[in-house]
């Protein structure tokens, strides 16, 4: 393998794992059938990632193989995890299952993107909020989707709050249909609420209590 770029081979086999993730966060199969994607992730997308991790590295291409090797892992792992889970190799407790997929998401968007659940109000309030940043090259994958429905069975279950809260820019289309689609409804908008490159922004405010439907 001393020849060739393999970033033809990780470019679609990326592409096509993110299809079929993304086909079971928006619900085409049941939430039940977590295995559905499985024969695409694991056979299709991590394997010729790896593939393309050996061969980018073989070639010196090393931000290919540095970017292969991750999503590879990723995906692996992902399919390791949803066969642990339905067939219990991991022991895990069911009430642990929700935060078992919420360190691996957690994980990963340490890497992939920035994700924090900060601001944590105690006493009769019991709130939270979240914030998010990802870079342009991992967006429109479904990552940060499924970062923040990880991340909320952790804030209401093991956290115990009552309230999530977020807030965006009124022009930032995807980050609100981002919320939307994780059960989060437009509560209010607030005038320069917070100050974003040396300017104060308004913003769309979001919220999501522990008893909304999922």
């Amino acid at each position: 393998m001393s020849q060739g770029d393999p970033q033809l081979v990780a470019a679609p086999v990326f592409t096509i794992g993110s299809i079929a993730l993304a086909c079971q966060l928006v619900q085409i199969v049941s939430p039940g059938a977590l295995g559905a994607p499985l024969a695409i992730i694991l056979m299709c997308t991590g394997v010729f990632l790896l593939v393309a991790t050996i061969w980018a590295a073989a070639v010196g291409q090393s931000f290919v193989a540095c970017f292969a090797g991750t999503f590879g892992g990723f995906w692996l792992a992902y399919g390791v995890l949803v066969l642990g889970l339905l067939h219990n190799w991991f022991l895990i407790p069911p009430k642990d299952v929700a935060n078992t997929v919420a360190i691996f998401a957690i994980s990963f968007a340490a890497f992939f993107l920035f994700l924090t659940l900060a601001s944590i109000r105690r006493g009769v309030a019991q709130a939270g909020s979240i914030g998010y940043w990802m870079g342009a090259p991992y967006v429109r994958y479904g990552h940060m989707t499924a970062a923040v429905r990880a991340v909320l069975p952790f804030a209401f279950g093991t956290l115990r709050l009552h309230r999530v809260e977020a807030a965006c820019i009124p022009t930032n289309t995807p980050s609100i249909r981002l919320l939307e689609r994780c059960g989060f409804s437009r509560e209010g908008y607030a005038r320069q609420y917070l100050c974003i490159n040396g300017i104060w922004q308004d913003h769309l405010l979001f919220a999501r209590l522990k008893d909304d439907p999922q």
